[in-house]
């Protein structure tokens, strides 16, 4: 069965199984963050999101006057999408799609981005997934991942996965996505978000004192992790040559 084929059985059943259904949650606020801190004024951009699960995130740049289209292979995440534009009272394209040959024409959109898509694939895969939102994006690609510098959040990881508890399949966070950048596109910046999320990560080992495991519950502890760790996800933006 192809990385793909298993990818989309994955989250079919991940999103059947409601596990991730919510309105809002912390990782599409730092996420939302990331976005309007590149694009303050996002009521001129055309984005599609590729591999969008629900859509949080873009669903709120509709709100704010975006043109958005939500792509996913799994019909079961678009329909949660559908249901968080009726909550919300905003509209989107939804579009069922592989990452590796998107629907679309050429320049078709102002953005094209994700977040937690890549690290679920090999290299090879990688560059092609990049390689598509490029083609398809007039302007921007903006890419976000779990960054392998966050120490919490890799050590959780190893450790829930040791037990059997770890529930969003093959995952391997990356450092750069400098190597795998395509020959007609500009790697402009990439930087670090979410230092809080990467404590959150603390509150897995159960082997540990709850103030270690919940620093927030002790402030000079918590600033002091706070100023110390690296951020959760790393956020790369590209820009396609002209």
């Amino acid at each position: 069965m192809s990385t793909e084929k298993t990818q989309r059985q994955f989250w079919e059943n991940f999103w059947q199984r409601g596990q991730a259904w919510a309105e809002w949650d912390e990782v599409s606020h730092v996420q939302y963050d990331a976005l309007k801190t590149l694009f303050p004024e996002p009521d001129s951009l055309q984005v599609l999101e590729a591999g969008s699960g629900m859509g949080r995130v873009s669903l709120r740049l509709a709100k704010e006057g975006a043109q958005v289209t939500l792509l996913d292979l799994s019909e079961e995440a678009l329909h949660l999408s559908r249901r968080l534009m009726t909550a919300w009272g905003v509209s989107a394209a939804t579009v069922v799609g592989s990452l590796f040959a998107l629907p679309f024409k050429d320049d078709q959109f102002t953005l094209v981005w994700n977040g937690g898509i890549l690290e679920h694939y090999g290299e090879a895969e990688q560059r092609q997934m990049l390689s598509e939102m490029v083609r398809v994006s007039a302007q921007w690609v903006i890419v976000m991942v779990p960054n392998r510098k966050a120490l919490f959040y890799r050590l959780a990881k190893g450790y829930l996965e040791l037990r059997g508890k770890w529930v969003f399949g093959r995952e391997h966070p990356l450092d750069t996505l400098a190597p795998l950048v395509p020959k007609n596109a500009l790697l402009v910046r990439e930087f670090e978000v979410g230092r809080e999320i990467t404590l959150r990560w603390l509150r897995f080992f159960d082997f540990l004192p709850r103030p270690l495991r919940r620093p927030e519950t002790m402030p000079s502890l918590y600033h002091w992790l706070l100023q110390r760790v690296r951020g959760y996800l790393l956020v790369t933006l590209l820009q396609k040559c002209p």
